[in-house]
């Protein structure tokens, strides 16, 4: 029926066509927007901005002298009013959190607040990873984040029956990220910068590129509270990491050897580490194959640790602008007992 339809259209027609559509679409591919979004996970007690590549997390009293806003004279953020949209004197005052994402997101304008959540969720792990000095209400191993750029009705009123007694809820108060000199000055270190530069614009076919989607999916795990889909999800993290290009590799002994060698050089602990990781694939299979729940939270728990683990190791000492072949080639050899030569020199 297509070609039926354009049968009687004029070939230059049709080629001026599809180059205004390629145009149109490369226009919008290489265009870059400035994404604001509320913030519900960081809490910064002083007027302070974590800057990690293309997301940076401020007070929202910051946003206007520090982005492209001050452009734009009719529209005003609102301090801590959030989600009121109110016309006051000619302008729209648009309500927001104390706090706020501002995200530069290379993409087209109808995917840019789906890629802006993505990058916000890279960043999060990256600033997770790289400072153990978070104060306030952190969200520990097992703990639910709050959702980065929604806001989250924290009662939650339930009843549980049993013979001789009834308990009623409550709520959770989701874990949260809150800012200190001394978080920022680790942030705001050369090396963390340096990372964040090459994690949020990773040269292809590249160990960053590997990092920075297992760090999204990291990300994803710690915000869901059932057990296994925080299992799925920081299982996607681990084979975003570690997944070998060769197809013949058994995915089951080649996750698990390679996690093995990047926790440990020591023999014993490496096979310790390798028995543990291959036990919770299985539950991972038994999950997507199976359809199956019975994950404990120790299992889930015992999984964020050793994912943490992994990336913090991978992002203090590799090159993460060495290939993805040469990464798995390291981690190839060193399965076989070697030390693992993927690791940087240290002076």
């Amino acid at each position: 029926m297509l070609v039926a339809a354009t049968e009687n259209i004029p070939g230059d027609a049709l080629d001026k066509a599809a180059k205004k559509l390629a145009d149109s679409v490369l226009a919008e591919a290489g265009h870059e927007y400035t994404y604001i979004e509320p913030n519900f996970l960081v809490r910064h007690t002083v007027n302070d901005i974590i800057s990690l590549g293309r997301v940076r997390s401020m007070p929202a009293s910051l946003v206007e002298n520090n982005t492209p806003l001050h452009k734009f004279s009719t529209y005003i953020i609102k301090e801590g009013a959030y989600p009121e949209q109110t016309i006051e004197n000619g302008s729209l005052m648009l309500g927001m959190p104390d706090s706020v994402w501002v995200v530069s997101v290379p993409a087209t304008k109808e995917n840019a607040s789906e890629e802006a959540k993505w990058l916000i969720d890279v960043a999060v792990s990256l600033m997770r990873l790289s400072t153990n000095s978070w104060p306030g209400n952190y969200p520990y191993t097992g703990d639910v984040e709050a959702h980065p750029t929604r806001q989250i009705q924290h009662p939650h009123p339930f009843l549980v029956m049993e013979d001789n007694g009834l308990t009623c809820g409550g709520g959770t108060l989701h874990g949260w990220y809150e800012t200190s000199p001394d978080v920022i000055e680790q942030l705001s270190g050369s090396i963390i910068q340096s990372k964040a530069s090459i994690l949020f614009d990773p040269p292809e076919n590249t160990l960053a590129d590997r990092v920075a989607n297992g760090l999204g999916w990291m990300t994803r795990g710690r915000q869901v509270s059932d057990r296994s889909e925080r299992l799925l999800f920081f299982f996607t993290s681990l084979e975003a990491l570690l997944t070998s290009k060769d197809k013949s590799d058994p995915i089951t002994q080649t996750i698990s050897r390679h996690a093995a060698v990047i926790c440990s050089q020591d023999i014993p602990n490496r096979v310790t580490i390798f028995k543990k990781m291959k036990s919770l694939y299985s539950l991972r299979s038994d999950v997507v194959h199976g359809g199956k729940r019975n994950v404990l939270w120790s299992e889930v728990n015992l999984l964020q640790n050793l994912v943490e683990s992994i990336f913090s190791k991978v992002l203090l000492n590799c090159d993460l602008y060495m290939t993805q072949s040469e990464f798995d080639q390291f981690l190839s050899e060193a399965s076989h007992g070697l030390p693992f030569k993927g690791y940087l020199e240290k002076e």
